[in-house]
């Protein structure tokens, strides 16, 4: 099977966000989201195009972040110097991750796949709502009542439903 690296980050994207909405394993969640987001910002580098990242923190401060953001995925799968060591694990951190690759999915490739429009979805229709203030109300009231009637699994399978084939 020949595969290219953007092909890959789609890949473990999508994996991702399924096991997000079937609630899978939260640290292997974590860990497909995670690998992805070291694949999508190299490949942003390499296509010398700025992330959302890059736009929304201050130079001075971007390896603050990412370190910050890296942190759980690093704990996951490093034991070298610290094979002892826990850490409280916060699966909202994927959910930021998600929101963060895919976006820079989107500047990267043009557009997105049927699972990253769910996860947008039922962001903004659920903890992400303040951020997607553009978006009308009337819109995001009927989403976020779906939302909160349904299971992460049903709503993700609806959403792929109604997006139909890709």
């Amino acid at each position: 099977m020949l595969i290219n690296k953007q092909d890959a980050g789609r890949r473990q994207m999508d994996a991702a966000i399924k096991l997000y909405f079937h609630e899978g394993d939260e640290l292997a969640t974590h860990t497909l989201v995670g690998a992805a987001h070291i694949l999508l910002t190299d490949l942003s580098k390499a296509a010398k195009m700025q992330t959302i990242i890059d736009r929304f923190v201050v130079p001075d401060q971007r390896w603050v972040f990412e370190k910050a953001i890296r942190k759980p995925q690093n704990f996951i799968k490093h034991a070298d110097d610290d094979p002892e060591a826990t850490l409280d694990f916060d699966p909202h951190n994927t959910e930021l991750m998600l929101f963060i690759d895919i976006q820079m999915f989107k500047e990267l490739v043009g557009s997105v796949t049927h699972a990253m429009q769910a996860f947008e979805t039922y962001a903004a229709a659920t903890w992400g709502k303040l951020a997607f203030e553009a978006v009308p109300d009337d819109v995001l009231g009927g989403i976020a009542e779906i939302a909160n009637q349904t299971s992460k699994s049903e709503f993700f399978a609806l959403c792929m439903e109604a997006l139909g084939p890709r």
